[in-house]
């Protein structure tokens, strides 16, 4: 809930923002990406939320896809371990 609150007051502001929630493993962060895609505030607005899933047993190919800027009033949602923190940068 404290996502969609979060991303909700960034989209009516009109503040571009990215979300990054560091989870304690990849169980932890599939079952919040399906409680994110299924959440009635996103499945009514899914043009301004993209969820990247960063983990080594996610293909890479998925992973990159967290390097390319997002559209400009997309709220970008990380869910990641907490080993993102230190090996990598996201471009706004």
């Amino acid at each position: 809930q404290m996502v969609l609150r979060m991303s909700e007051d960034a989209w009516h502001n009109k503040v571009p923002c990215s979300i990054l929630i560091f989870l304690p493993g990849l169980i932890w962060i599939e079952d919040l990406n399906h409680r994110l895609s299924n959440a009635v505030q996103i499945q009514h607005n899914k043009s301004l939320f993209e969820i990247f899933l960063l983990h080594s047993m996610i293909d890479k190919q998925e992973q990159q896809k967290v390097l390319t800027p997002v559209k400009a009033g997309v709220t970008r949602v990380l869910l990641a371990t907490n080993i993102a923190e230190s090996s990598l940068t996201i471009p706004y």
